[in-house]
């Protein structure tokens, strides 16, 4: 693996992007979005990007399920953080800190999508030698956090993850964690159709 610094966009950021058109109904983007397994779609119109709709935004659409037809254009995230693939790894990664996103768009001269990079394809990248300044986890993981009772409903858990601005909860009660759950699981369990107000986390 080369040094970071050495590295350019297009050496991290994948060219298989799952995407979907403007008029795409919410409902069939959280479907896909559940089955593919991914943490984003690319709303692309005429070949570029326009927009992105991401396991996040549909937490908060998390009291607007009536709107589930209504077309994805409607939701998505625009406009994109969209980069050429020859921006160095640290422009790259600053980039996407300063703007407050997860997801880096490549795009080509004419503006067609090209890929993209997340949060994770930077992390695969972290160096050795990075990962030797982190001298143990209690460096680097997250204190204090609260436990979300098995009993409570996955409404009650979805909306404290938006209240404490993270993207998962530890389920658990008397200290002792049981389960997680992230952002990862949103699209799932809408795409169900689960009643969030009655099905408790636990479950």
């Amino acid at each position: 693996m080369n040094p970071v610094y050495e590295l350019r966009l297009r050496d991290i950021a994948s060219p298989a992007v799952h995407t979907v058109s403007p008029d795409v109904s919410l409902r069939e983007a959280v479907r896909r979005l559940a089955e593919s397994g991914v943490s984003s779609l690319i709303v692309v119109a005429d070949a570029r990007p326009v927009g992105i709709i991401t396991e996040h935004d549909l937490l908060l659409l998390l009291d607007n399920a009536p709107l589930a037809e209504q077309p994805v254009s409607q939701f998505m995230s625009a406009p994109l953080l969209t980069a050429r693939a020859d921006l160095d790894f640290s422009a790259a990664q600053l980039m996407m800190t300063n703007q407050g996103v997860r997801h880096l768009v490549l795009v080509e001269d004419a503006g067609h999508l090209a890929g993209m990079a997340s949060e994770t394809d930077f992390r695969r990248h972290m160096t050795i030698e990075l990962l030797e300044t982190i001298q143990s986890l209690n460096s680097v993981m997250d204190h204090g956090i609260d436990l979300i009772a098995p009993g409570q409903t996955l409404a009650f858990a979805l909306r404290s993850m938006l209240a404490r601005g993270v993207d998962y909860v530890i389920i658990g009660i008397e200290g002792k964690p049981q389960g997680i759950l992230t952002e990862r699981d949103v699209p799932r369990l809408f795409a169900r159709g689960v009643d969030l107000d009655t099905q408790k986390v636990g479950e």
